[in-house]
Formats: structure tokens, sequence, C-alpha cells
């Protein structure tokens, strides 16, 4: 009767999922201790969209803080660039880097993005000045960003 009993439990909302580990130690008392997994970290999802009449080659990566969970990779008709990122301490972490590639008859653009533990998340391009360009990111610790290049 005065033993200790161990269970996980998942508990989802939204995209994000924790664990609690439910311990019932000396004769019922129940404490909630927060296990944390890959999933309940922040991350980012990003998508950067093409010129009309043009289409991504040759893309290329670079990561100060975080790591990739998906991609980056080309769309089928390569008019766009996805990817995902998360954090990497215990308790997740930033994500800071860019994705690069070439813009057929444009020359190299870049795409700049930081999700910070603690702060607000950016993003920004560097592009030809031939091409205009729009990036916005939503705030929190999941952050959507998304990279419009149009022709002039």
């Amino acid at each position: 009767m005065y033993g200790s009993t161990m269970a996980l439990v998942k508990v989802a909302y939204k995209r994000q999922t924790t664990e609690l580990s439910l311990v019932f130690v000396l004769g019922g008392m129940m404490f909630l201790v927060p296990v944390i997994t890959e999933k309940a970290l922040a991350l980012t999802d990003a998508a950067a969209y093409a010129p009309a009449f043009t289409d991504f080659s040759n893309l290329r990566t670079h990561l100060d803080d975080g790591k990739f969970v998906f991609g980056p990779t080309l769309s089928g008709d390569r008019k766009i660039i996805f990817w995902t990122t998360t954090g990497t301490g215990i308790f997740g972490g930033d994500e800071t880097g860019y994705v690069q590639a070439d813009v057929t008859g444009y020359g190299i653009v870049t795409f700049y993005f930081s999700n910070p533990a603690s702060g607000r998340n950016t993003c920004s391009i560097v592009a030809p000045i031939t091409l205009q360009t729009e990036c916005t990111i939503t705030q929190g610790i999941s952050a959507y960003a998304k990279y419009t290049l149009v022709r002039h």
C-alpha cells in the first residue's frame, strides 16, 4: 500500500504535446512532474515563395542555434521552399539561421529567421534589388514565417 507507481499521460493541445508523469507515493498522494519532449519545444515553420515565372534551386542553409526537423525542401514545381526548425536545449532554445537559394534569372536570395527562447521573433530577406520582398513571422514559441518575393 505504501509503494510508488509511475504512469505517463500525454496531453495534446494544438500542435504541442506534453507528457506528465503521475507519481503515487505514500498512501495515494499524487504529484505531477512534467517530462519535456521535443514536441513541447518551440518551433518555427516557414515557407518562401518564388516570384511569378521563376523557381528556386541550389538550397543552402546555416543555423547559429537550433536544428532542422524538416527540410528545407522544394515543392514539386520548385516555387516554394518549406522548412521547420526547433530548439536543441532541454527546455527548448533559440532557433536562428537562414536558408539561401538561387532564384532563376535574379540571383541569390537569403531568408533569415530568429525565434529566440525569450524576446521577439524576427525575419528578413536579402535579395537582388530587382525583387520586392516581404517577410512576416508570428510571435510565440510556435512561429510561422512567410517569405514572399515579387518581381518589380
